[in-house]
């Protein structure tokens, strides 16, 4: 396994659950491209991933991510997890495609049920 691949996903994954924006947004390239799949453009750039994940960690205190799959390719980080603590939403599986890049995320594509 190519532990500089794997080593931001799972930075951002403990600090998405420690509720840590700081410790997550710099897991990720200033320039990075979040994606719902296969190319809808949700959130683009370090300061507007903070902005959306501080909020998502107001609203939804208790929210964690389980991560129950992975699978590296290249440079390519895939993880199925399962999303608890929604606040007031349905738990989730979601898959995301994480492209690592010089030790930065610089690409996410989520698929997401529920």
């Amino acid at each position: 396994m190519k532990q500089s691949i794997v080593d931001p996903v799972d930075r951002q994954l403990t600090a998405y659950n420690n509720h840590d924006t700081d410790a997550f947004v710099a897991a990720y390239h200033a320039a990075v491209g979040i994606y719902n799949f296969p190319d809808e453009l949700v959130c683009n750039g370090r300061d507007n991933l903070r902005a959306m994940y501080q909020a998502i960690f107001e609203r939804a205190p208790g929210i964690n991510a389980a991560l129950t799959n992975r699978i590296i390719i290249q440079n390519k980080v895939i993880d199925e997890e399962f999303v608890t603590g929604r606040a007031g939403k349905a738990d989730m599986r979601a898959v995301a495609i994480y492209e690592v890049n010089e030790g930065l995320i610089t690409k996410v594509y989520f698929l997401k049920e529920g």
